[in-house]
């Protein structure tokens, strides 16, 4: 396998438990895929063993990162899955209390987490930023670095750095500035 040829997205699901792998569910992540690949997701092809190159951490299996090999198989016209029984079966994994405990802090977090929302209010931290085509992650920046990809007090909030090389701002975490424009892009 040439990971040069990886070049395509999907989206697979990351099933915690061997019902959520037959029923289809999971975690969602991107995988890079080659583009045989993405045409038998486009295509709605189901079954056959597929390989990615997983492109963001997983918060169901700690450990599995970035950069890991994924197989997995298509589903038709719902999302392709994971491979449950030779790959993460095997892996560290979430406990149902754990999996319980993030889609709290999910729901808290979508909820606004009481963070105030009046910029007069002394504790405002401003705007969450919100990932859009004038940002990326760390994964967007030469590697090895040293940007954060998940806050550590809040792993469920994602960090931003502005990708504009004509910006000031350029390579800095922009994640609680909530830009949503920028001068030096054009209107896509």
């Amino acid at each position: 396998m040439d990971k040069g040829h990886m070049t395509e997205y999907i989206k697979v699901n990351l099933p915690l438990t061997e019902q959520d792998y037959l029923a289809g569910n999971g975690e969602g992540v991107w995988v890079l895929v080659d583009r045989k690949t993405k045409q038998a997701h486009d295509d709605d092809a189901s079954g056959g063993s597929y390989v990615g190159i997983l492109d963001n951490d997983s918060c169901y299996y700690p450990g599995l990162n970035a950069g890991a090999l994924i197989p997995l198989e298509m589903r038709g016209a719902c999302r392709p899955v994971a491979n449950f029984y030779s790959f993460l079966s095997k892996l560290t994994k979430l406990t149902p209390e754990g999996k319980a405990l993030l889609m709290g802090r999910i729901a808290m977090y979508q909820a606004g987490n009481n963070r105030p929302e009046d910029p007069s209010d002394p504790n405002y931290e401003g705007p969450i930023c919100c990932n859009c085509q004038y940002c990326g992650d760390k994964y967007s920046f030469p590697e090895p670095n040293d940007l954060l990809y998940m806050d550590p007090e809040n792993p469920i909030l994602k960090h931003f750095y502005c990708c504009c090389g004509d910006c000031d701002l350029y390579g800095k975490d922009i994640t609680r500035l909530g830009i949503h424009e920028c001068e030096h892009f054009e209107e896509l």
